[in-house]
């Protein structure tokens, strides 16, 4: 139980780590011509 708890936790983390790095990305592609 607390392994599958802990595999899920972990999935989700990744699941937004990689889309905290997708909005950087989209961010530094869009406003870096502004500045």
């Amino acid at each position: 139980m607390g392994a599958a708890v802990a595999l899920r936790w972990r999935r989700q983390v990744q699941q937004e780590a990689a889309a905290a790095q997708l909005i950087s990305q989209w961010a530094q592609v869009t406003l870096e011509p502004l500045v």
